[in-house]
């Protein structure tokens, strides 16, 4: 994407306003329902944020955008609360359904000040691939830092030929570091499958979803499904996102049907 018509689209997606990020303060009381699930423990801290930084849809024409009832593309992560990861280069992944392959992404990541002023620490330009896709700081970016908050935004492009036609998703997330009880549970941690359970318990997504995200045996499926079923629970009050979430779930969950009638056996009808 030209740096022209990424301004563009973020004119369009935000109304050149990402300056007027609102985080309410640490602690302020949210009517939201953080009990946590199996897999995910949601933080404690429930800031809210207000004006135009969970945007989430197209600018002009939609894409498919899932009107088959598949899921669409989504960034995977907490919207009612902030994300939280303990890495100073940690992984994003999103989830591209009815996206055409090799269609433009642009990854940003964006720091924000104590007045709600962002600045872009990382941008990189990407191309679309099926299911999900991940971006890691690269070791070129400077580093994160402990107790700072930090956005992620992808817009992809719906299709090469019609750059007006593109989906945006911008989520908030802070580094933080281990508790003594996090630092514990990952000392006696064998595998990654046994390091995003720590991870989830913990409240700490990004490290969690991002060590299972691309499991193929399945266990570490189970272990995906379970965040992303969990996380669509926590966010119920966002209707569409929930049930997104729940798509994709059910979508890329370990299919173990095949596995209980062997090959060799025809089920009755």
């Amino acid at each position: 994407m030209s740096p022209r018509l990424v301004s563009n689209l973020l004119a369009l997606c935000f109304g050149g306003a990402l300056s007027l990020l609102v985080v309410a303060p640490q602690g302020e009381a949210s009517p939201l329902d953080t009990t946590g699930g199996q897999y995910f423990q949601p933080p404690t801290d429930t800031r809210s944020l207000r004006g135009p930084v969970t945007t989430t849809g197209t600018r002009g024409d939609r894409c498919s955008n899932g009107e088959d009832g598949g899921p669409a593309f989504s960034s995977l992560g907490p919207r009612s609360v902030p994300g939280l990861t303990t890495s100073v280069r940690p992984e994003f992944v999103w989830y591209n359904d009815h996206v055409e392959t090799a269609s433009p992404v642009l990854f940003r990541l964006l720091a924000i000040d104590a007045v709600g002023q962002s600045s872009i620490v990382e941008s990189a330009n990407l191309s679309a691939q099926p299911g999900f896709m991940r971006y890691q700081l690269p070791d070129s970016a400077p580093p994160l830092e402990v107790g700072q908050d930090y956005l992620w935004q992808v817009i992809v492009t719906c299709a090469p030929e019609q750059p007006s036609k593109f989906l945006a998703n911008t989520l908030l997330f802070q580094v933080v570091s281990p508790t003594p009880e996090l630092t514990e549970a990952l000392a006696m941690a064998t595998t990654d499958v046994d390091r995003a359970q720590a991870y989830g318990n913990a409240g700490i997504w990004y490290n969690a979803l991002a060590l299972v995200s691309l499991g193929t045996n399945p266990t570490a499926a189970d272990i995906r499904t379970g965040l992303l079923q969990d996380l669509a629970r926590l966010e119920s009050s966002d209707e569409i996102f929930s049930a997104a979430l729940t798509a994709i779930a059910e979508e890329t969950a370990p299919n173990v049907s095949s596995d209980l009638v062997p090959d060799s056996v025809t089920p009755d009808l």
